[in-house]
């Protein structure tokens, strides 16, 4: 029981003594008093200060005149308050203990401003409200009770002080310079706070940096989005930490060096990031870094990262990377990147390994593996696979593989594999052309328009029976060509490719001069025999779907082959049809065509 009740007391002493510290710990000078005097000794007004906060005031009688006489009314202020109402500037106040120690101002470069930051119709404090200093660029936050401390340097005889907060209207004011002093601040509200605060289109939104920059950074871009200033150059380590501090991206710099990663309000100039750059508006001439650059303005210059560079406004320059490029507004230059460019429109031209794309019109060139334009397309679409335009062109795609133009080309089309537009007022030149409506030229192995297609059969000198497939428009369509005998002992297959044009004569007349190139099958696959045709004939509308032809042919045939495969057609055409040599393995002939078209 002894050594409980020990314990007890030295448990109670203990909570006495953390009491006590806790109690002392609290700030003296931001105690609330009410001093009312007139013409009284100020060491009694002191005492009386004293006395209301439970501490004492300990100074130099050869500085303070304990018995001069002084007038103050002060009600419900902090004890720093009325102190600086007391001495204007000509004391600087310690805290010790119990003590308030009263020493002469000692003429330092340095200064502070402290206080409390209200809401002007509630009267509640307000947290996170930016409190700074626009010419000395120094910025603070209020804490959870609405109190700030901002330390400034003695620079000019005043100083401003702007307190910004978002939903709240901005409240500036001056201040002497010198001596510190505690203040008293209200703000109010916007008359907009009646609907949220959308913020769109910020740097501070983008993944990056949301990443590289802390939530005050971000914070105080939106409390203080409408300050910036301009200075020469600045120098950091990383976002916040360098000669502009917390203020760094509200700044724009004609020089900006960033060790190994920067804020800044924008760049006149030229800027250099060791990791990566992050600008709250525009870059005017010259970025680079190592890894990324991004920007919320616009970039008129050069900008080159190792890995990305993206801005939410316009390009007008070059922009260089090893992975992506991406803008949100349009690109007046040139995107090189070793993947990606984005782009919402291109004046100029996009390089890259893998993909351009453009999210508006093209003027002037993709190149890359794959090329997309959302919007029409006059210049060039240079891929090694695909070209795609969502509307029209009016210059050239080439393409490894394909183009693709979902209204009109009004130029050219050329690829490997297969072309398609809408409407056609070019020309097409692949293995395969598409068409809904053709006003222009396809070449290929197979051309298909919706607006002109025929099927022909006929009957000519070499072929009983002959088939003829026509696709285009009438100024120029391309034919697929088999023929085939079915006689014995003069069996024949021929098949090959054509052009062709219908000139109108009349209303129920037109002709066809067409220009075809056949190989012929006579048994067997070790001759070559190739056949040269020129035919012309004229048709006669029966009605709007046939049409009946008839008309002579000139022909050029190339045969390596000496004797007959039995069976099989040999020579050709009969050897009682009129021929003449035109040279080695090269015989001519006039021949014939009659048929019937069917639309």
């Amino acid at each position: 029981m002894i050594i409980s009740g020990i314990v007890k007391k030295k448990i109670f002493l203990l909570f006495f003594i953390l009491a006590s510290v806790h109690g002392y710990s609290q700030s003296l000078l931001n105690k609330i008093v009410s001093v009312n005097t007139k013409k009284e000794p100020l060491a009694k007004v002191l005492e009386s200060i004293g006395q209301q906060g439970n501490f004492f005031f300990s100074y130099n009688s050869n500085f303070i005149k304990s018995d001069s006489v002084v007038t103050i009314i002060a009600e419900h202020k902090t004890v720093r308050q009325v102190l600086d109402a007391l001495f204007a500037g000509r004391c600087q106040y310690k805290e010790t203990g119990t003590h308030v120690i009263l020493q002469p101002a000692s003429g330092s470069q340095n200064y502070s401003v402290s206080g409390y930051v209200y809401d002007g119709a509630s009267g509640e404090k307000l947290p996170d409200a930016t409190v700074y200093e626009p010419h000395q660029l120094v910025s603070t936050f209020t804490d959870e009770n609405g109190f700030f401390k901002l330390d400034l340097k003695n620079k000019r005889d005043s100083a401003k002080i702007v307190v910004s907060k978002i939903s709240y209207s901005d409240t500036s004011f001056t201040v002497e310079s010198g001596f510190d002093r505690e203040l008293t601040i209200t703000v109010t509200r916007t008359p907009s706070e009646l609907n949220a605060v959308v913020v769109t289109d910020k740097v501070e939104k983008t993944w990056l940096a949301k990443m590289f920059l802390t939530s005050r950074q971000r914070l105080q871009s939106l409390n203080i989005s409408s300050f910036f200033a301009s200075t020469p150059m600045q120098f950091s380590l990383v976002p916040g930490l360098g000669t502009h501090g917390d203020l760094s991206g509200q700044v724009v710099n004609k020089f900006s060096l960033n060790i190994i990663g920067g804020y800044t309000g924008g760049v006149n100039g030229v800027e250099i990031g060791g990791m990566f750059n992050i600008v709250k508006k525009d870059v005017q001439y010259f970025q680079a870094a190592g890894i990324f650059n991004t920007v919320g303005g616009s970039v008129k210059g050069v900008q080159i990262a190792g890995l990305y560079n993206g801005t939410l406004d316009s390009v007008a320059g070059v922009q260089v990377s090893g992975i992506n490029n991406t803008a949100k507004g349009p690109v007046s230059g040139v995107q090189i990147s070793g993947i990606n460019n984005t782009a919402k429109s291109v004046s100029g031209a996009q390089i890259a390994g893998l993909l351009n794309s453009a999210r508006g019109p093209v003027s002037g060139m993709q190149i890359s593996m794959l090329n997309k334009a959302s919007g029409p397309v006059k210049g060039m679409q240079l891929a090694l696979y695909f070209n795609t335009s969502k509307t029209s062109i009016r210059g050239v795609q080439i393409a490894g593989v394909s183009n693709t133009s979902l209204q009109k080309v009004e130029g050219v089309q050329i690829a490997g594999l297969f072309n398609y537009t809408k409407k056609l007022k070019g020309f097409q030149l692949a293995l395969i052309n598409f068409a809904d409506t053709s006003l222009g030229y396809s070449f290929g192995v197979l051309n298909i328009s919706g607006n002109y297609h025929i099927v022909s059969l006929f009957a000519d000198e070499t072929a009983i029976t002959n088939f003829s497939f026509k696709s285009g428009n009438r100024k120029l369509y391309n034919t697929l060509n088999v023929g085939y005998n079915f006689a014995n002992d003069h069996k024949l297959f021929s098949f090959g490719l054509g052009i062709g044009s219908a000139v109108n004569i009349s209303k129920f007349f037109f002709i066809n001069p067409e220009l075809k190139w056949m190989l012929v099958y006579n048994g067997n696959w070790d001759h070559l025999n190739q056949m040269g045709k020129f035919t012309t004939s004229i048709n006669f509308r029966v009605n709007k779907w046939i049409s009946i032809f008839a008309g002579p042919s000139f022909a050029a045939y190339f045969s390596n082959q000496s004797a007959a495969v039995p069976g099989y057609q040999f020579p050709l055409p009969s050897e009682h049809y009129h021929t003449f040599v035109l040279r080695n393995n090269i015989s001519g002939w006039i021949g014939y065509q009659a048929g019937i078209n069917l639309f």
